[in-house]
């Protein structure tokens, strides 16, 4: 399972083994470190308190800003490595059903981005009516390809087949719960890209192109 978002720019005794996979970041040969997992006592500073409530926080203030942006740039706001960033504590600290990680991201940058929705138009082409292709679907296309990059969004089944084999009783609950996890990381990534002056949308092609892509 996978979705995008173009911007402009294993067994085991217990479920605290299931942790979250180091994100794949591509236009050059760079595999994310892992982030801990730290309580900040300090971060209930930021919640909120009888002075703040009924006002809009800085958090609410980028839900309500966030929007579909259709009109794409090949130029960030803010340096590769901060996107990066953006992912890492994405995956870090986004919640998922019973701990169990399964979201898996992949950054598509410059030319690696540009290769994805050469792909995708490609696969999207033959199974559309030329007449449609040509008046809607390829300037929709172009105008992601025109983004300055991509976030794959992924799914691990290991992660939920374990879950699957450990609580039984809801094995046929995790997979939807799985996609829960996914639409969490993509609103936080979606949100904190806004936040950075990116504008950003999402788009599902799968599984239309998971052979190619994968």
């Amino acid at each position: 399972h996978r979705d995008l978002h173009s911007f402009p720019t294993r067994r085991s005794s217990d479920l605290t083994s299931l942790k979250p996979s180091p994100l794949v970041a591509i236009h050059s040969p760079i595999v994310a470190s892992k982030l801990s997992r730290i309580y900040n006592p300090e971060l209930r500073n930021t919640m909120s308190t009888p002075s703040t409530q009924g006002k809009e926080t800085p958090f609410l203030e980028a839900v309500i800003a966030r929007r579909t942006n259709y009109t794409l740039t090949p130029k960030s706001s803010i340096p590769d490595s901060r996107i990066q960033e953006i992912l890492e504590v994405t995956l870090e600290n986004a919640p998922s059903t019973f701990g169990s990680y399964t979201t898996r991201l992949v950054l598509l940058l410059k030319d690696e981005h540009l290769k994805l929705w050469d792909t995708v138009t490609e696969v999207v082409k033959a199974v559309t009516p030329p007449e449609q292709f040509d008046a809607h679907t390829k300037p929709r296309l172009e105008g992601f390809r025109n983004a300055y990059g991509t976030v794959l969004f992924f799914e691990d089944p290991e992660n939920t087949r374990k879950l699957q084999e450990q609580f039984a009783f809801a094995k046929d609950h995790f997979p939807v719960w799985a996609h829960h996890t996914s639409a969490i990381h993509q609103f936080i990534i979606w949100t904190a890209f806004t936040n950075e002056g990116l504008g950003a949308n999402l788009q599902h092609y799968n599984p239309l192109i998971d052979e190619k892509v994968q």
